[in-house]
This record gives C-alpha cells, structure tokens and sequence, in this order.
C-alpha cells in the first residue's frame, strides 16, 4: 500500500502543488512523481525569474539596471534559465533579500553605496554567462574575455570553465559531471570558498590528485546508477534538484587509530539552491551505500527548499525553538527537524530497496556493503518507531504548521510503523 493510499489522500488533488501534500507522493514514488517534480522545478524557475525582476525593479534608478537588463536579454532562453537556477544566483537572491528587507548598512557604507555592490556583483555574473555563451556556442571572444585580467572563468552553473592557454588564447573547459548533468565541482571559486558556519567549507583545503578526482566522480556515478536500478524515480528526484556538487579534501586518509566517520560530510544550504557539498569523499571508508544516501539526502533537501522558495516555509525559521531530533538526540530547530523526516523515510525506502537488489545480487550478512545497509536502516527506521507521534514535536515559535503538512508527516511515522508491525491499518487512530 502507497503512503498516499494510507493516508486517504485524493492523488487526483495532490497536482496542486500550493499543497504539501503533494511532497509525500514524490518521497514515496507515486505514479504522479514526475508531474510533480516538473511543476516545482518549473514554479522554482519561474520564482527565481521573477525575484531576478524584483530586484532590478527596486533599484530601478540605478545606472547599472539597463545594462544588466541588456545583458540579460542577449542570452537565449535556455541560458536564462541555466543561470536562474544556479547556486551563485541563488546566492546573490538571498543576500539581495537580506540587505533589502533589513536595510543594513555599516557605517562607512550608505544605502547607495550597498545597492551599487549588489548590482555590480550582478551586472558580474550575467556579463560573464553572456561571455561563456558566446565563447561556447558562436566560438567568438568578446570584449569582456579580452580585457579580463583572471586566468579562467566559471558559469554560474559550475559546469563550464574558460580558460586562456599559454598562447593567450580562450578555450572552453567541461568540468566533470555525473548523471549526464550534474557537475562535481573540486576547483571553482565557489569550491575554495572558506565558510565559517559550514561543515564542509570550513575545512582546511587540500588539492585533489587528478586520480582522487576521478575516483570521487566514479563513485558518484556508481551510485547515481544503483539509485537508477533500485528505484529509477528517485534517479530523476536527484537530477531534477541537484546541479552541482562541490567537494573539498581536508586529510590524506583517516587516522587508523582514530577512525572517526565525521571526517567525511555533506550538507546543503537553502541560499545555494541546487548545490550540496561533499567533504574527503575521496576515501576508501565512503563507500557505494555511502553515495547513494548522500546523494538522495542533500537531494531532498534541495527538493524540500524548493517547495519553500515557491510558496513559503514549513515552520518560523526562529533558531531558538528547537525539538530534540528522534534520529541525533540533539536539539535542532523546526525547519531542520521537518526536513529531516523527509529525509529519513526516503532514505529507508532507498535502502529497503537495495537490499532487496543486494539480495538477489547474492550478498549477504558480512559484506560490508550489505552490513552498512542494515546498519544504516535501523538508524533510518528509530526515529519513525519511537511512541511519540512526530507531529506533536515541533514547538510552537509564532507560526503554526499547517494541518496538512502534520498530516503527512503522522502518515509517514504510520506507514512505518505498519512496516515493522508495530501498528496495523486498523488500528491507526487518526
């Protein structure tokens, strides 16, 4: 039985993507899976599309608006929309939305002064894709690239790189990419970004090995594709919501004294849609099943995110509210904990998955790939089994969770329940 089935929801209602519900069919694989995928990944350009407009409109009067707006329209639709839906613009949009709805400015910099360094930043990146385009597709070198002092440059998706070669000549670069799209990204400005609050790019920085390279995109798409034979939906989940993975390499290798599994991370950031970040995923202890929840995980993030640019988000992003985690034990906030409960269940029908296909493969229990499989199904599963009900955890912080959303995360703790036998259809009260 579908999660949706369990739940008595109308799968005909659930195209109305304004309504959460319509999350939990894509999480569980339904039928309508893909139509819902497109439809958000759509309403999120269209978002993105529209901030892009806002903000050009706000600072209407500013000498740079006209040329960004020219700029913009010499690009094709197709290279709009690669640029719309980057990290880096995603980026700028955030902090854009930041400086304009709290006005701060330092006291060395006027309003005027804040808004000529955000649409310069702009009028730098659209001018940029309009290069790389015109480099790529009409093999023609304009006047930015001849007069740019930098050795490269970058789009703003992170899968084109221009470079100027020892005769001074420009010549287009294709980073690596898995998936036949997504790039893996070890070398931008964006992969040597230092970030104090995150895990992964607050690590000190190490230089990949041509061959530590090779063997990380390996094992990406290694994984890519065991996710596309288990459950080929959730293939098309990770490429409609993943653009660009950006790895970095702190150690050499784990300390075999001291083996501890934090050394290698991953993580996502809303501001940056459609990017993770992978940390030391060059060593040997990543392994395939390791992939694969990375990749579905940061990928359901990305997808959860997307629903929020679109319309709005689950819970008050007030940091002070915290529930304890189910999963971790420790305190996190409202948002983190939602997602989170995405996460799991979809990470668990992932792995019930290929266990199945470990299975049949021949594996068994004392292959390590098979044990870290059942491992990592109990961690997934705990959280969904404890007596608790999931929906009466998250503390009230001036915004209440819609009914529906409730709705959908009791029937993912109830399909789950019903999976191990801990609670039977009949006996659902609710």
């Amino acid at each position: 039985m579908s999660t949706a089935q369990a739940m008595d929801i109308d799968e005909s209602s659930i195209l109305d993507i304004s309504d959460p519900s319509c999350l939990l069919p894509v999480i569980d694989c339904e039928d309508t899976a893909v139509a819902i995928m497109d439809r958000i990944a759509w309403e999120r350009l269209v978002k993105m599309r529209d901030k892009f407009a806002e903000a050009l409109s706000y600072a209407e009067d500013h000498s740079l608006v006209s040329s960004i707006k020219n700029i913009y329209q010499k690009l094709p639709p197709p290279f709009q929309a690669r640029l719309l839906m980057s990290m880096e613009f995603g980026e700028w949009t955030s902090r854009f939305d930041y400086w304009r709805d709290t006005k701060k400015t330092s006291e060395y910099d006027t309003e005027s002064d804040k808004a000529s360094y955000f649409l310069s930043a702009l009028f730098e990146i659209v001018t940029r894709e309009l290069s790389l385009y015109r480099l790529e597709v009409l093999g023609e070198v304009d006047d930015h690239l001849l007069f740019c002092r930098a050795g490269s440059l970058w789009s703003a998706l992170g899968d084109i790189n221009a470079k100027r070669n020892s005769s001074g000549s420009w010549e287009i670069l294709k980073t690596s990419c898995i998936g036949g799209g997504i790039s893996v990204d070890f070398d931008s400005p964006f992969a040597q970004f230092f970030e104090a609050r995150s895990g992964v790019l607050s690590q000190k920085m190490m230089a990949h090995s041509d061959d530590e390279k090779q063997l990380v995109v390996e094992k990406l798409e290694r994984a890519l594709t065991m996710i596309d034979k288990v459950e080929p939906i959730y293939g098309v989940f990770i490429r409609n919501f993943v653009r660009r993975v950006i790895v970095r390499k702190s150690v050499q290798s784990l300390d075999p004294l001291n083996p501890i599994p934090s050394e290698y991370a991953s993580e996502h950031v809303p501001r940056q849609p459609g990017g993770i970040r992978l940390l030391n995923f060059h060593l040997p202890e990543v392994g395939l099943s390791t992939c694969m929840e990375t990749l579905l995980h940061e990928a359901t993030h990305n997808f959860l995110a997307a629903w929020e640019c679109i319309f709005e988000s689950f819970t008050s992003k007030n940091q002070d509210y915290r529930p304890i985690s189910f999963w971790s034990g420790r305190a996190i906030p409202n948002s983190s904990f939602m997602h989170a409960i995405f996460v799991y269940f979809g990470c668990h029908r992932l792995f019930t998955l290929h266990r199945e296909s470990l299975v049949a493969d021949g594996f068994h229990s004392g292959d390590p790939e098979f044990d870290n499989v059942e491992r990592r199904l109990k961690t997934f599963a705990a959280g969904f089994l404890l007596d608790q009900n999931l929906g009466d955890q998250f503390l009230q912080s001036g915004k209440s969770i819609s009914k529906q959303l409730i709705d959908v995360v009791t029937g993912m703790q109830l399909c789950m329940k019903e999976f191990y036998g801990l609670q039977t259809a009949d006996a659902r009260g609710y």
